[in-house]
């Protein structure tokens, strides 16, 4: 998704800047619903879900329903074209989901690379503009010199390089987004199987949940069909081609929503590293539900046959999208990413903080963007 201009209001940066760039990623990872591409097919419970979502109204919150643009290749005729076989979470046997590998392909085959090394990056070296590397067989060596480094592990890889590469940082936070799990009962009538044959496994389709209050951030939901997301990794593969009867009368009668709120609202932790460099993990903060929300929110997709029963949420322990670890404008780092001369950080650890949208193309965008002032004039 890309971020709008209440998720970058703290941002150095704003939607117009970002445009280009979020163009470009688009069309490197082919977003269905955009261009040629088709959008998703969502199953038909949660395609009633968000038809019934367009029309609903409570005095706290507005609901805007969408088809997320997921990097999905649905153009009818391709090799890689999606099935709707719903074997996402297990692997998807066609390749129909993009996968950074495609890029690097590509990028090799036009030269643009000329080395791929497998190896772990330990700490990078700002003043001789080289990298300390560890070998898979665990020896370690210093390579380099090198003109420019892009630094893009992830906020949990690169936040352990800058606290081997920056001396005098002992200790550095991530931001998280709290996400709630929790059903979503389908009571108006049964979907026929015809209209249900073939599903994506994934996310069907989103709810952004805007606040009327104009100061409090946005809330996302994402919808799963039902089971079908949890399933791969708690019922072993014999059985579980045994439930695909049980799986499909499940999708007609319930649907798996997941709250994902902003970082404002979530867990604060802290990473250092221990004597023997690895990585230390505390909690500074654990965030949670603001007051009035979940019943607002209830309230509001309850509504044309669907029921959120009143059961506890279950919070997950993670989301996954850390960032905001050494934010655009702080300890040295500039609006471009620009930690020392040569170096720069292009991952959500620049981030000023985390919208509960989907972050991943925004992160996409944003190194691109970062690449690109980091260019020699």
């Amino acid at each position: 998704m890309r971020f709008d201009a209440a998720d970058l209001r703290r941002w150095p940066i704003d939607e117009a800047e970002l445009a280009p760039f979020y163009d470009w990623a688009t069309a490197e990872m082919g977003l269905c619903g955009t261009g040629d591409r088709p959008p998703l097919r969502p199953v038909a419970a949660i395609a009633r879900l968000l038809a019934a979502a367009r029309t609903s109204s409570s005095p706290d919150l507005r609901l805007e329903p969408f088809l997320p643009t997921l990097a999905v290749e649905t153009r009818p005729g391709t090799t890689r074209c999606c099935t709707y076989s719903g074997d996402c979470m297990a692997g998807c046997p066609r390749q129909s989901i993009y996968s950074a590998s495609i890029t690097i392909e590509r990028m090799i085959a036009e030269g643009v690379l000329c080395k791929v090394t497998a190896a772990k990056v330990l700490a990078v070296h700002s003043q001789s503009r080289t990298l300390s590397i560890l070998w898979e067989k665990g020896e370690q060596e210093q390579v380099g010199p090198f003109d420019l480094i892009l630094v893009a592990a992830g906020c949990l890889g690169t936040a352990q390089i800058l606290l081997r590469t920056l001396p005098a940082v002992s200790a550095l936070d991530m931001l998280d987004n709290p996400v709630f799990t929790f059903p979503i009962l389908v009571t108006g009538g049964t979907v026929a199987p015809a209209e249900d044959a073939g599903y994506f496994g994934m996310t069907n389709g989103c709810i952004t949940v805007i606040p009327k209050d104009p100061a409090l951030p946005s809330a996302s939901v994402q919808l799963y069909p039902a089971m079908d997301h949890l399933w791969a990794y708690f019922t072993p593969g014999g059985l579980w081609s045994a439930l695909v009867p049980v799986g499909r009368l499940l999708r007609q009668h319930l649907v798996i929503g997941r709250l994902y709120l902003h970082s404002d609202h979530g867990s604060v932790i802290r990473m250092g590293l221990a004597a023997n460099g690895a990585p230390r993990l505390s909690l500074r903060r654990t965030g949670g539900m603001p007051v009035g929300l979940w019943r607002s929110l209830r309230r509001a997709l309850g509504c044309q046959g669907f029921l959120v029963p009143s059961v506890p949420l279950l919070r997950q322990k993670t989301s996954s999208h850390y960032a905001g670890t050494l934010p655009y404008g702080t300890a040295g780092v500039d609006a471009n990413g620009r930690l020392e001369p040569g170096v720069y950080l292009c991952d959500s650890t620049v981030f000023p903080d985390s919208p509960a949208a989907s972050p991943t193309l925004t992160i996409m965008a944003a190194a691109m963007r970062t690449a690109m002032a980091a260019q020699p004039a």
